[in-house]
């Protein structure tokens, strides 16, 4: 199950893995699990671009967070004759999604994952 991150020795776990994960482990046939997934998923979606923040009590919020656009230098580009040269080149403003973890969920996993031997960075609501 899952492969392993390109110079990490942690797991990923991908979309099909995770749905077999969740359908095994709740006994909920598999084809109700990404039935409700894509339904999630395709509701957290259509909150998000149309202006909504999406937040889940107890584990996280979703929101869009929009970028100024800037000049982007030397963006390594390549002309018909596959010759790399330096370009500068505009970037126009844009939206990213965002994720913020519930306090008490991510203190939760992070607590049951040092159970585990996981190592963290300390975050900034650690040290206050």
């Amino acid at each position: 199950m899952g492969r392993k991150r390109k110079n990490e020795d942690r797991i990923r776990v991908n979309k099909r893995e995770f749905l077999d994960r969740v359908a095994t482990n709740s006994g909920i046939p598999a084809s109700v699990v990404r039935e409700v997934y894509d339904g999630i998923w395709g509701e957290i979606h259509e909150l998000l671009v149309t202006g909504h923040d999406v937040s889940l009590d107890g584990y996280g919020s979703f929101s869009l967070k929009k970028h100024k656009g800037h000049l982007s230098r030397n963006v390594a580009m390549h002309d018909k004759d596959a010759e790399v040269f330096n370009h500068s080149t505009v970037m126009d403003d844009y939206y990213v999604i965002k994720f913020t973890a519930g306090v008490r969920w991510r203190a939760r996993v992070r607590q049951e994952a040092a159970e585990n031997g996981e190592k963290f960075r300390p975050q900034v609501d650690d040290m206050k």
